[in-house]
């Protein structure tokens, strides 16, 4: 034990040494996590969750930068001081960020929160490889491929074996909960994110150049999927997007709106798998008495030299792809994904350039000219004007004022609670009339919905309350036309008056009570169940007799039990279709779940 904990010791201060502020923002995620672990659902958490969260996204985007700046301090390019008072400069900024943009938990499931963030997580990841081209022009090809083999190998290598540590991690704490009942639930969940972090400063530790050769090689697999799956994937999709293109404009049609995902798809593909061949045509060769001739036949295969050459068809493509996105944004304007879609397809169409100039010029392809692409699309998707949130918005609040006018709703103050239907909409006009209000509450919230509307909007910000928005306005939906598809969710709510009372159907299990009207059914000890209604207990009932009856005859009787009040009256019957019993060794019964319908009587 003295040894292992010593043996922590030295990785924490080699940890601190190597990757200073990497290892803070790791240790940072993962304290965040423990947590959210341990910070139950109830009043007065809100904000510590919050914070937590919070902490947690911050770490995320500020380790690969943070990596980047190691990386340029482990060849010189900046010092020690500059790395940690950047590194620690982007997660103090990072995180006030975060403290601005997200109020709540709630919030990270915008789109208005989760498309920035997300984006600009994707530039952050891509940074490490784009900083071994920082510096002199000299090597700066053999750094980014050496780099690339290093990637591939330690996350191959480190990914698998994170996977077997939290197999053998999960059986361990199962065995302690099976075989000695333990409550190891939060504790196998500590354990976990302690190991995952570190794991994660190992593997970025093995994944500098110091460590060992600094070489690398890439696994066998990563070379398999590169040559004999990718590369053939990208030549018979660019052979049928070109056929699929030619038919389009020999017929003169529209072309379908999957055209450009998989032109994006086929391209973001093609570029990988070049990176990857030119990494392995990178790595050096063996001069024993065995070593091939040629190791690289693979290379003159025709799906290979038509992956390498892509750029030049991909060009061709591009255009189209961009046509049918244009289409759809002028029927139903800017969303973020087709922001997202355009600005991938700019991105492809850069690279594509470059791509096809060096090709016919001779050169190699393009190698960290791509991940640097990719990050200077994904931040101007990310912030300003041109992000996907900003254009989306524009588009999106003039859309809902069109909307709006042609509607005829004239008074545009929100009512406190739904109000009696002052306009009647077409059913087709309605639904997109919500959709709208929808986006634009989840991209700006209150504050964009108030420029078309005042009142109470706050309940029209909530999440999927387009429903509710359009009832406070006085605006209802008319029935549909045949040929408009709808999906219609049909519920009752309340019990169902009948003659012997009021039916509920009810669902009890040990967790969880049933509300029937403004009382509660609640199962209570192995058997019994009683009626509440607040703190008090107005009628109970065992579900004995059921028990025997299957006992004897192997089925549940067909009769209702009757719960009765302390002098005897009955208070209502509740009808059983199904018990869920757990059967003990010395053949007692405990009930789990009590399936039924509940009958209250009516009251004179």
């Amino acid at each position: 034990m003295q040894d292992w904990l010593s043996r922590f010791i030295d990785f924490v201060r080699g940890a601190w040494r190597e990757l200073p502020i990497e290892g803070a923002a790791v240790g940072v995620a993962a304290l965040s996590s423990i947590a959210l672990v341990h910070l139950d659902n109830h009043a007065g958490v809100d904000a510590a969750q919050t914070w937590c969260l919070r902490l947690i996204l911050a770490a995320l985007v500020t380790t690969p930068i943070a990596y980047a700046l190691t990386g340029l301090r482990g060849r010189g390019v900046i010092g020690r001081g500059v790395q940690l008072g950047v590194g620690a400069g982007v997660l103090v900024a990072v995180t006030g960020v975060l403290a601005l943009c997200l109020g709540d938990v709630d919030e990270f499931g915008r789109d208005g929160f989760l498309w920035p963030y997300g984006l600009a997580l994707l530039a952050a990841t891509l940074m490490p490889f784009v900083g071994v081209a920082v510096g002199q022009g000299e090597g700066r090809l053999e750094r980014f491929t050496r780099f690339v083999r290093r990637f591939f190998e330690q996350t191959t290598t480190w990914g698998l074996l994170w996977i077997g540590a939290m197999g053998a991690l999960g059986v361990v704490f199962m065995a302690l909960h099976e075989l000695f009942d333990l409550d190891v639930e939060r504790l196998w969940a500590d354990a976990s994110l302690v190991l995952t972090g570190g794991f994660v400063l190992t593997y970025l530790y093995r994944l500098m150049p110091a460590y060992g050769s600094g070489d690398g090689r890439l696994p066998e697999l990563w070379r398999r999927l590169a040559t004999t799956v990718g590369a053939p994937f990208v030549s018979v999709m660019l052979t049928i997007l070109v056929v699929y293109e030619a038919v389009v404009v020999a017929r003169g049609e529209l072309p379908r709106n999957l055209l450009s995902p998989l032109i994006i798809a086929a391209g973001f593909v093609g570029f990988l798998c070049t990176l990857v061949i030119v990494a392995i045509l990178r790595e050096g060769v063996g001069s024993g008495t065995l070593a091939p001739v040629d190791p690289h036949r693979w290379a003159r295969r025709r799906s290979v030299r038509l992956a390498r050459a892509f750029p030049l068809v991909l060009l061709v493509l591009l255009p189209m792809a961009g046509w049918a996105l244009s289409v759809r944004i002028e029927q139903y304007g800017f969303t973020p994904f087709r922001v997202v879609r355009l600005m991938a397809l700019l991105c492809l169409g850069v690279m594509s350039a470059l791509g096809t100039w060096r090709w016919l010029r001779g050169r190699t392809a393009l190698t960290w000219e791509v991940p640097a692409c990719m990050i200077g699309f994904a931040l101007a998707t990310a912030f300003g004007p041109t992000s996907a949130v900003s254009l989306s918005l524009a588009s999106q609040s003039e859309r809902l004022e069109q909307q709006l006018i042609s509607a005829g709703v004239v008074d545009r103050g929100v009512a406190a609670e739904s109000i009696e239907a002052r306009r009647t909409l077409p059913y087709e006009q309605f639904d997109e009339l919500r959709d709208t209000l929808q986006i634009v509450a989840e991209l700006g919230g209150e504050d964009a919905l108030r420029r078309s509307l005042d009142g109470e909007v706050s309940a029209c910000a909530e999440r999927w309350s387009g429903w509710d928005c359009l009832a406070r306005l006085g605006v209802e939906a008319g029935p549909a036309s045949d040929s408009y598809p709808r999906y219609e969710n049909l519920m009752v709510e309340g019990p169902f008056p009948v003659e012997a009372g009021a039916l509920s159907q009810v669902e009890l299990d040990t967790y969880r009570d049933q509300e029937v009207g403004h009382r509660w059914l609640t199962l209570i000890g192995p058997t019994r169940v009683d009626l509440r209604e607040g703190v008090r207990t107005i009628g109970s009932a065992s579900l004995d007799g059921h028990l025997a009856t299957w006992r004897d005859t192997g089925k549940l009787p067909a009769r209702p039990v009757a719960l009765t009040d302390d002098d005897g009256a009955v208070v209502g019957h509740l009808v059983v279709w199904r018990l869920d019993v757990m059967m003990e060794a010395e053949g007692e019964a405990e009930l789990q779940r009590v399936h039924g319908v509940w009958i209250e009587r009516s009251r004179p």
